[in-house]
């Protein structure tokens, strides 16, 4: 199963990664940019150290960041541990998919609290649900939008009780506030646009009645 999920290991040490993508012909200034080191006073290091790691991968199956658990209990730093934000990785903007490829073949999406636990759910599944998951965090309205557009209608598992799910409803309603609001700007500057304008202002105002839709869809994933 670790094949399934890419599911590896980030030896202990300070430069293993390094070394070997150093040895690849990598520059320095490529490596900083991918989120898999962190920089001290004597130049970067392996990010991910003594730690099981696993790809977070976009619903097309291409890796855009990395999560991690602690296997050490005698090492510092988090138990949890991802890519910081990158140029392709924004961690309030990602869903953790256990398997992306699920989801083209029907599979209904489980909301869960963590990777592990999505990783649970779809091997319990056997292909008939995949498990998703927020990163570290409660479930923003980004997210949850990514959520109501995963195809199925999502099944929620996670404890109705945490404070968590308390502010992904009220993040994903504020969302809902927020777009209605641009969306009655956008649509008081078409209706006062000038015929030169108005193709412009159609576009705009198709725009943000799309993320009103949008951003309902989400409210709905969340709250049922």
């Amino acid at each position: 199963h670790a094949a399934q999920f890419g599911v590896g290991y980030a030896p202990q040490g300070w430069d293993h990664l390094l070394n070997h993508l150093r040895r690849k012909g990598f520059r320095e200034d490529e490596l900083k940019l991918t989120g898999l080191f962190s920089e001290g006073q004597r130049g970067i290091y392996d990010r991910f150290r003594g730690r099981v790691i696993w790809p977070i991968r976009d619903i097309t199956g291409q890796t855009i960041g990395f999560g991690a658990r602690r296997l050490y209990d005698d090492r510092k730093g988090p138990k949890y541990l991802n890519t910081p934000d990158t140029p392709l990785f924004h961690k309030g903007a990602q869903l953790y998919v256990a398997d992306p490829g699920l989801l083209h073949t029907g599979a209904t999406p489980v909301l869960v609290e963590g990777p592990m636990d999505a990783i649970a759910v779809t091997l319990a599944g056997q292909g008939q649900y995949v498990g998703v998951a927020p990163l570290g965090t409660a479930l923003t309205a980004s997210q949850a939008a990514q959520l109501a557009r995963l195809g199925e209608d999502p099944v929620v598992a996670t404890d109705a009780d945490l404070a968590g799910g308390h502010a992904a409803v009220a993040d994903a309603e504020r969302a809902v506030t927020e777009a209605q609001a641009a969306a009655k700007v956008a649509q008081a500057k078409y209706d006062s646009a000038k015929p030169q304008d108005r193709a412009a202002a159609k576009a705009d105002l198709d725009k943000a009645n799309s993320a009103v839709t949008e951003a309902q869809e989400a409210s709905a994933a969340v709250g049922s």
